[in-house]
């Protein structure tokens, strides 16, 4: 989500014992929750990372915030009242959506004619009643974490995986469960460090996709799967190219 509701006296009541550096980590780390709308990974160098939090003076303050005001949950670190806010949004979409689509389908019985016009206008309405979400109406009951970072795998590197979600949802690239299936089992071919760096060969180069992780030469690492039409295509252009 791109905005949320800043309660400074709550904040500030439960926070002025905290140090400046420390109060400053924490509002990081509650922005970093609201914006990918899910906990926090536990793993602390991706954490840190992802929060911009440098040397070991940040690092303590980090984990000092986590310790007071964070439950480790699993994998994650969870925030009760970013959990509590960010359900509150949920549910007042669900509710302002089914409205809008009560008053198009009511709408529509009296005049047929002109209902894409209505329809527009009462989803608009509807769209206009609500902060902005990247996630306005999830498809599971845990309105904080999505399917794509739960009930992972064994085989799979959970903290990676987790980056490589915020990643595409940062980029505004949606991960289908398609997607996720036909991911996780390309990953499932690898190691979990190996796994690691193919995600972070995507993040660094800006990739929708997941690919075979590259040597330093720059081709593609061979793998346990068999070539695919294309890669044995571009194998032959290559001898031939070379002969």
């Amino acid at each position: 989500m791109y905005h949320y509701q800043h309660h400074i006296g709550d904040f500030n009541n439960a926070t002025r014992h905290l140090s400046r550096l420390e109060k400053s980590v924490y509002r990081d780390l509650i922005e970093l929750y609201y914006e990918t709308e899910m906990p926090l990974q536990c793993d602390r160098i991706a954490l840190a990372r992802r929060a911009l939090v440098r040397g070991d003076d940040e690092l303590a303050a980090m984990d000092a915030v986590l310790a007071e005001f964070f439950t480790l949950d699993g994998d994650y670190y969870r925030h009760s009242r970013c959990d509590l806010e960010l359900g509150k949004v949920y549910e007042k979409s669900d509710k302002a959506r089914v409205s809008a689509e009560k008053r198009w389908a009511k709408h529509n019985k009296k005049c047929a004619t002109d209902a894409n016009a209505m329809r527009t206008h009462s989803e608009r309405n509807a769209k206009g009643m609500l902060p902005v979400t990247r996630n306005p109406s999830p498809v599971t009951k845990d309105k904080t974490l999505v399917a794509v970072a739960t009930a992972l795998p064994d085989y799979l590197n959970s903290d990676a995986w987790f980056e490589w979600v915020s990643y595409r949802r940062e980029a505004k690239k949606k991960l289908t469960p398609s997607t996720i299936a036909k991911q996780h089992k390309f990953l499932s071919q690898y190691d979990k460090p190996t796994q690691a760096v193919v995600i972070n060969q995507s993040i660094t180069h800006g990739w929708a996709g997941l690919f075979d992780p590259k040597p330093a030469g720059g081709f593609h690492a061979t793998s346990n799967r068999p070539a695919t039409p294309a890669e044995r295509m571009r194998a032959e252009l290559a001898r031939i190219e070379s002969s």
